[in-house]
């Protein structure tokens, strides 16, 4: 990596697949390339536990594993684009995510993070106005803690895969439509009930369900 990083130096875009990238990567990558604006990791061994630029528009972690880091921190603060793909056991205590007002775009599939852990991930998101999540349990909890979340005002476009496993969490998604006023689009794919249970929630839930202009439902 060493040898990369001051071979390019100007280097806008790299994309790395099946490479073993120890814990100097991190530093080496926003020392070494100071230039870089989209990272994409595919299938790699991550044994770095952060992520680290001023210049970084997109980021793409897909498939990748560690068994060294409990943590992924991402700073960011130009990050417009993520995506994020991989099991919850890389990082065990979860993804810490600073990335500004700039984040737009955002698709975020993971697996056994604790609820606590995603619940935090989501509120990080505040500012995008496309969000795709899938596998999420932090729906479990957002009708509890909803109050805690900011308020998703730019959310426009809003998918949901996989994120209801009972009538519990499926009314989670009324606290999360209440905090998004904006939003014009929502799709929601493997979920458990039909679209009676959507009217069987509160009024004010329904109420902003009535708001969409687009609703999409797959099984």
């Amino acid at each position: 990596m060493p040898s990369l990083v001051s071979t390019f130096y100007r280097l806008k875009m790299l994309c790395l697949g099946g490479v073993r990238l120890d814990h100097w990567f991190a530093e080496r990558l926003n020392s070494g390339c100071p230039f870089l604006e989209d990272l994409v990791l595919h299938f790699c061994s991550n044994e770095f536990d952060s992520i680290q630029s001023n210049t970084l528009k997109s980021l793409v972690v897909r498939g990748c594993f560690s068994q060294v880091a409990d943590v992924l921190v991402v700073r960011a603060p130009c990050l417009a684009s993520l995506c994020l793909k991989f099991p919850g056991y890389c990082y065990k205590n979860g993804l810490s995510l600073v990335a500004g007002n700039s984040l737009l775009r955002a698709s975020i599939s993971v697996h056994d993070f604790s609820p606590r852990c995603e619940a935090m991930l989501l509120g990080s998101l505040y500012n995008v106005r496309s969000l795709e999540l899938e596998g999420f349990s932090a729906m479990a909890i957002l009708d509890k803690e909803s109050d805690k979340l900011p308020t998703f005002g730019s959310l426009k476009t809003l998918c949901l895969n996989g994120c209801f496993e009972s009538e519990h969490t499926f009314e989670a998604l009324g606290g999360l439509l209440k905090k998004s006023p904006n939003l014009k689009k929502l799709t929601l794919q493997d979920f458990w009930v039909g679209i009676l249970n959507i009217f069987s929630l509160p009024t004010e839930y329904v109420a902003c369900i009535c708001k969409l202009s687009h609703m999409i439902m797959y099984y």
